[in-house]
């Protein structure tokens, strides 16, 4: 019990050390940053005039066929709280503490808290995170309900958990309303989980007939939370028009080194050099990991990057959803050393660089 509130607490402390300096920063700085912000701001603004007027279904899930409507849902809730339109900034910082709690349940569920706490760390100093977290745009929004999503699934243990499968497929709902390409993060660890109580249930480790009956609870739950916003046929059209607009790559051949290699070299500046070296040194023990944690972490990088990379409309922000990923491998690395005092020679030292780097970047 003693480890565990350690890990807890100094959760808690993280937490709270981002927190103060974010509240820092707001202070110093009258808008936020991020791509689009502006137009994130006005569609916030006028879904709250929306649904002052009339609290209908229509303006509840609607404002633009571009995005779905959790993170206005946000903003709007934090600008009624606050009593002024400067709460709503606070909107990426409701996300990023998701974010840190997701990820360090995550650890947990595929490790212990101790790699929980770690990927946590790591995740939230990664450049490209933290700087999204005082940003007003969906990015970091994006990441914590993946990560949320993928925690709750692993809850489940195999869909043999009722209550967890209802707050998973709650999750699932409200991630799918924060943007639609979620599910290409969210797609892999599930179906590796719904494999996994497959043959579970084929050796009866698990009820077959509570395992299937969860599933549908769970799908049923996505559903009703999110399908309203999803059978609106006028969102379609534009999703596959938004993927041929062209963004930080301009090279119209999607076969070039430009757009192949556009993610990978995205990774220097999304986690940073030592971030990059880490991960590097990480994949030597790789194959020491458990395999569900394996396979787990693998379907959650691995198939949206391959999609990314083949589409037009590039963005960095737009893989920040599996770095949470890339923290735990980092973590379960750092974890599977065996002798304690070089775990804490490599932990001190991932501790002193990072945070040199945050107080020089922030």
């Amino acid at each position: 019990m003693e480890k565990k509130s350690i890990y807890k607490n100094g959760l808690l402390l993280l937490i709270t050390f981002h927190l103060l300096n974010i509240f820092q920063w707001l202070e110093l700085n009258i808008w936020p940053m991020g791509k689009d912000y502006f137009w994130h701001m006005n569609w916030a603004h006028y879904m709250g005039q929306n649904l002052e007027k009339a609290f209908t279904f229509r303006n509840l899930f609607f404002i633009s066929t571009d995005y779905p409507v959790l993170y206005y849902w946000i903003s709007i809730a934090l600008t009624r709280l606050g009593g002024t339109f400067q709460a709503a900034f606070l909107s990426s910082t409701v996300f990023f503490c998701i974010l840190l709690l997701s990820t360090y349940g995550i650890g947990s569920q595929l490790k212990n808290r101790q790699t929980g706490f770690i990927a946590a760390y790591l995740c939230s100093l990664f450049p490209i995170v933290y700087s999204s977290s005082i940003e007003f745009n969906l990015a970091i929004a994006t990441a914590a309900m993946v990560s949320s999503s993928i925690y709750f699934l692993l809850k489940t243990q195999n869909f043999s958990h009722r209550i967890y499968s209802v707050i998973a497929g709650i999750a699932l709902g409200l991630a799918l309303l924060t943007r639609q390409f979620v599910i290409l993060f969210i797609a892999g660890p599930l179906l590796i989980l719904i494999l996994s109580a497959y043959f579970k249930s084929k050796k009866g480790d698990i009820s077959a007939q509570l395992m299937i009956s969860n599933l549908v609870i769970f799908s049923m739950t996505a559903f009703l939370i999110a399908g309203y916003f999803y059978l609106n046929k006028e969102i379609y059209p534009n999703m596959i028009r938004r993927m041929h607009i062209i963004g930080q790559v301009s090279d119209l051949n999607i076969l070039s080194s430009a757009h192949l290699l556009f993610y990978m070299k995205a990774l220097w500046s999304q986690i940073g050099g030592i971030g990059v070296t880490c991960l590097l040194l990480s994949s030597l023990h790789f194959k020491s990991f458990r395999k569900q944690a394996r396979n787990i972490l693998l379907s959650w990088i691995i198939p949206p990057l391959l999609i990314f990379t083949f589409i037009f409309l590039k963005y960095e922000e737009y893989t920040i959803s599996y770095l949470p990923a890339i923290s735990i491998i980092i973590a379960l690395a750092i974890n599977e050393i065996k002798h304690p005092w070089i775990q804490k020679i490599i932990g001190v030292s991932i501790f002193i660089i990072s945070m040199c780097f945050y107080f020089k970047n922030f």
